[in-house]
């Protein structure tokens, strides 16, 4: 199996968006692991929810860029059904934390053994790093 790398939907942003500020960090991130058969990128279901919302679909130029990323066999889509009640469950009762839906998705996901993540592309680093720690895997930005 390749390395497993998830990604979280800020990476997009950068990714798409001319005035975020991880733009260069975004643009060298594609260029070092979405081009590289050494590689499995794994988009988290949830994510593509905060994505493609309609501000984001109004760019046609970067929905043809998405497309093409995700026709070219080299993204893994990752159901979340195994993990939306407990994921639920979190971010109504752990109200300390203030994490997301989606993050606390992409949060089990990475605890999931079975998931085989070696790597998580994200610019937000503090909602992900104990659960990153714990299981050796990279956070890469």
């Amino acid at each position: 199996m390749a390395n497993r790398i998830l990604v979280d939907t800020g990476f997009w942003y950068a990714v798409f968006d001319k005035r975020d500020c991880h733009k260069a960090d975004a643009e060298c991130l594609v260029a070092k692991y979405f081009d590289k058969s050494a590689y499995e990128i794994v988009v988290p279901f949830p994510t593509m929810y905060e994505l493609l919302r309609t501000r984001f679909v109004k760019n046609k130029e970067a929905l043809e860029e998405i497309r093409q990323m995700f026709q070219s066999g080299r993204i893994t889509r990752l159901d979340d059904d195994a993990y939306r009640l407990e994921a639920l469950e979190l971010t109504l009762l752990e109200s300390k934390r203030n994490i997301s839906l989606v993050d606390n998705i992409i949060r089990l996901m990475l605890d999931d053994k079975s998931v085989g993540a070696k790597g998580l592309i994200t610019f937000n680093v503090g909602d992900f790093q104990d659960v990153c720690h714990k299981n050796s895997i990279d956070i890469l930005f």
